[in-house]
């Protein structure tokens, strides 16, 4: 069975988001995201601070180009998941 790491994954989820009010690619916010909850996150402002304090490691992983995004950013992508 081939093993598949979580980035392959996560960039295989469909965005819904608008294309143009995009400014963080959906693959990079869940990953941080699943990173700071798995460090013990537990609300949108500790996800946010744990991305910025984290954010020389996150860039060996993903781009982040537009840097880190806020709290609400975070709060919307998450409230917009079809579970």
């Amino acid at each position: 069975m081939k093993k598949i790491g979580l980035l392959e994954v996560l960039e295989g989820i469909e965005d819904s988001r608008r294309e143009r009010s995009v400014w963080y690619p959906l693959h990079e916010v869940l990953f941080i995201f699943i990173a700071a909850v798995l460090c013990g996150a537990t609300t949108y402002v500790k996800v946010e601070m744990f991305g910025k304090s984290k954010e020389k490691w996150l860039k060996k992983y993903i781009k982040l180009e537009n840097g880190i995004p806020d709290a609400c950013t975070f709060r919307n992508v998450v409230k917009a998941i079809d579970t």
